[in-house]
């Protein structure tokens, strides 16, 4: 039987790592047929998307949250996949197997209770 999203009983949160208000922006990338699409990005609040020169604009929504101090938080770890590769997509095939061994994953730790099940 698939899980159902109306019996969860009780949503997911990020573990409390600090004890004030979190400000971060988000990123929100949709593919087809394995190929980014739309890339969207919630900035100060304020949701924005594009559709091509997905390269360009990620490059610059990053510099952006660098210089105001904001994280970033992506939807799944499928959207980092494709970050790493819009980010590598400009270098040559030498340097990107440099890189991947240099990346790391971070991950948030979630919980959520699906009907009694812990």
């Amino acid at each position: 039987m698939a899980k159902r999203s109306q019996d969860i009983i009780k949503w997911g949160k990020l573990k409390p790592y600090f004890d004030k208000t979190y400000n971060f922006n988000t990123i929100d990338i949709e593919t087809v047929d394995n190929e980014l699409f739309i890339f969207g990005y919630t900035s100060n609040n304020i949701y924005h998307y594009k559709l091509d020169n997905f390269y360009n604009v990620f490059h610059d929504f990053l510099i952006e949250c660098i210089q105001n101090k904001k994280d970033i938080l992506t939807w799944s770890k499928y959207d980092n996949t494709h970050l790493v590769k819009l980010i590598l997509s400009k270098f040559n095939e030498n340097d990107i197997k440099t890189y991947l061994r240099r990346i790391g994953k971070v991950s948030p730790i979630i919980e959520y209770k699906y009907k009694s099940l812990p």
